[in-house]
């Protein structure tokens, strides 16, 4: 179980979860394809504090973005659609990938709430995706060299790439930015619309 994306697990939505989600998987009867919503927990889910300065969610949500490097990318949501990669996480614990702490606005030690999703999720089609320049590229997670938006476009079947590369994710939220690795560079894409 888990062997598709091991490896993988920053170029996709899989997450490691503690064993007694596969023990209420087993129990529930849940039919596959196995979907989880990972939740932020905050006092107040309203309150989203940035920079030690506190905004209300609707502010945060229409504020113009300033992204110098992929550090700066802050997510504007509440919750988050992954899927199980293995039940190895010790208990009380969730690995994510990285995009998902950026979406959900989290730190290492955050408390989330992990749900599984019982009804049927949408079949996959058409989405929207926003390629992503910085103002400052550096390195992106894992240390790997950013790429620009403009060079992904560049690329001779980036539809090929993309076909790829996204069959590492099992579910795609809208509002969330993705990335993944193509020729050494780690690109950044901005989910627009899904089905």
């Amino acid at each position: 179980m888990g062997h598709f994306s091991r490896g993988k697990l920053q170029d996709g939505d899989k997450c490691c979860l503690p064993p007694s989600y596969w023990k209420a998987i087993q129990k529930y009867d849940v039919e596959v394809p196995w979907a989880v919503r990972i939740r932020r927990i905050d006092k107040d889910p309203d309150i989203y504090r940035e920079g030690g300065q506190v905004l209300k969610t609707q502010e945060r949500v229409n504020r113009p973005k300033v992204i110098n490097g992929p550090r700066d990318i802050v997510g504007a949501r509440d919750s988050v659609l992954g899927s199980p990669l293995d039940f190895r996480a010790g208990s009380q614990y969730v690995y994510l990938p990285s995009w998902m702490f950026r979406s959900l606005s989290l730190r290492p030690g955050s408390a989330v709430r992990v749900e599984l999703v019982s009804s049927p999720l949408k079949m996959g089609g058409l989405i929207k995706l926003c390629p992503l320049t910085f103002n400052r590229p550096g390195a992106g997670d894992g240390g790997v060299e950013v790429g620009r938006g403009e060079d992904f476009l560049k690329i001779s079947n980036h539809q090929a790439v993309l076909e790829t590369e996204l069959k590492h994710y099992s579910t795609i939220t809208p509002g969330c930015v993705i990335s993944f690795v193509y020729n050494g560079r780690r690109f950044y894409f901005e989910v627009k619309e899904t089905p």
